[in-house]
């Protein structure tokens, strides 16, 4: 059952969204995997606060031919390191993740929309 999951919106162009994977069943893997994803806002309240957004996953790599989102690429972008075998990607460059995240919009077959539904009760 899911009952959170931290989110991280860093601010730049793109703002990058972090979420840390929870892996089960038979996927090995040698790091504990972060999700990314590039944020483009599209929408901000009075306050200025992001009400809408559209993103996209940040890859690591163009993918395969014949492929979307999903394949593991071939040929990692420069910064982005990758084991053989090893379904994720890796960057200790804030800066390689920026420019994967840029990259990697134009390999999205559509970007995904998401909208502030209301604020949480404290």
């Amino acid at each position: 059952m899911w009952t959170t999951q931290p989110l991280i919106f860093a601010a730049g162009t793109p703002r990058i969204g972090q979420v840390q994977a929870k892996i089960s069943g038979d996927v090995k893997t040698s790091v504990n995997p972060y999700i990314y994803a590039g944020i483009r806002a599209t929408k901000s309240d009075g306050e200025g606060r992001i009400v809408a957004l559209s993103l996209w996953p940040v890859q690591c790599g163009p993918p395969p031919p014949g492929e979307e989102t999903g394949g593991t690429t071939k040929h990692p972008l420069a910064g982005i390191e990758m084991t053989q075998a090893d379904p994720v990607c890796t960057t200790k460059s804030s800066d390689a993740l920026r420019a994967a995240a840029k990259a990697s919009e134009a390999w999205a077959p559509q970007l995904m929309t998401a909208r502030w539904l209301r604020d949480a009760e404290r």
